[in-house]
């Protein structure tokens, strides 16, 4: 390890009631997502019609009889709520970060970027209802699911793993882990910004059959060829509140099947080089281990949305354990990225090609 490197870690200083609340601002934001999930599959979207006022009172001073149990409102004002408590906490994490890591300025800058992540995140909510926008609903999902990755990163960053993580010898082999990790995080993204545009455009029962769709492997794209399948199908009941699929509908629900395979497949490849190269490191194995557990599950969540015609509560659970792999794929990332940094493995011996002494760098 280089002397700046050295240096760095002698006055890096692990404040774990800094961490603790770290990682309860990632629980609190996988919940703000469950909760936003269940907005979009029971529709209540747009239950409330106004914004920032909750049917013109205060946020926060809404009668308890206005909105509990009133379904809908409920579960959008639930949503609001939940925001709200979330924007706090990050003003309290970003001052936080800046009081204490005066010497890691980029940990700074990223509380700041919290900061200003939630404030975009909750205007563009509003919007959405206020300016009825299907395109800022699609957006404010997506861009929902990367504000969870940069609570997993501050989360991390704090942790004593990251901070006092003691040197480690594993084979060279294990160079290309941080870039596997890092693709299987991208095309994680790309899946779920695949998910909400199913959910937000009631793409979700666009094809009404699996494994196969509308019988074949290939759907019919075109508004003759879906109408003819489906009277051929008599998917009646899947169609009943929807008549016939438009063909973007059943383009974005078929691209979000195929790109799960690429999921499973990046996934799969990451798991077996990791699990050959470094089966003894608790640390990137369970991560590993649980994803494709998860996967598993969430195939399995994706066949029930169809077969059980899409209903709402094993929808949100589809959404919610999509951000519970996104969270995890994220902190395995960061791990890799920390202790098999290329810089390092570049200056090894080659002498020493076969096996490297691979250090944590506090960067």
């Amino acid at each position: 390890m280089s002397e700046s490197v050295t240096s760095t870690r002698q006055w890096t200083v692990y404040r774990p009631w800094l961490h603790r609340f770290a990682v309860c601002l990632v629980v609190a934001t996988f919940v703000l997502l469950v909760a936003g999930g269940t907005v979009t599959s029971t529709g209540a979207g747009l239950a409330v019609p106004d914004w920032p006022t909750t049917y013109g009172h205060n946020m926060f001073a809404v009668p308890l009889d206005k909105w509990i149990g009133r379904g809908g409102i409920f579960w959008e004002h639930l949503h609001r709520l939940l925001g709200s408590a979330i924007g706090m906490l990050c003003i309290v994490m970003s001052v936080w970060l800046w009081v204490t890591q005066q010497r890691r300025p980029w940990l700074r800058t990223l509380g700041i970027a919290l900061l200003v992540a939630v404030v975009v995140q909750g205007v563009m909510g509003g919007l959405r209802v206020t300016q009825l926008s299907l395109t800022l609903a699609i957006v404010h999902g997506i861009t929902g699911q990367m504000f969870l990755c940069l609570t997993v990163l501050i989360a991390a960053a704090t942790g004593r793993y990251w901070i006092e993580s003691p040197p480690m010898t594993c084979r060279s082999t294990v160079a290309v882990l941080p870039r596997l990790s890092l693709v299987l995080l991208g095309v994680l993204l790309v899946q779920l910004a695949l998910g909400a545009l199913t959910r937000h455009m009631g793409a979700g029962l666009a094809i009404p059959d699996f494994p196969l769709a509308y019988g074949r492997i290939v759907p019919p794209f075109d508004a003759a060829g879906i109408a003819e399948a489906t009277d051929r199908m008599a998917f009646d009941e899947a169609i009943a509140e929807s008549s016939y699929f438009a063909p973007s509908q059943v383009a974005v629900h078929y691209a979000h099947r195929l790109w799960a395979v690429v999921v499973l497949v990046v996934l799969g490849w990451l798991a077996a080089r990791l699990w050959a190269a470094a089966p003894h490191v608790a640390n990137f194995t369970v991560p590993a281990s649980a994803l494709i557990v998860m996967a598993c599950m969430q195939a399995a969540l994706g066949i029930s949305v169809i077969t059980s015609g899409r209903h709402a509560h094993i929808a949100t659970a589809h959404q919610a354990l999509g951000a519970a792999m996104l969270g995890t794929a994220a902190l395995l990332a960061i791990r890799l990225s920390l202790f098999f940094d290329h810089a390092i493995l570049s200056k090894v011996d080659d002498r020493l090609s076969s096996t490297v002494v691979l250090e944590g760098v506090d960067a």
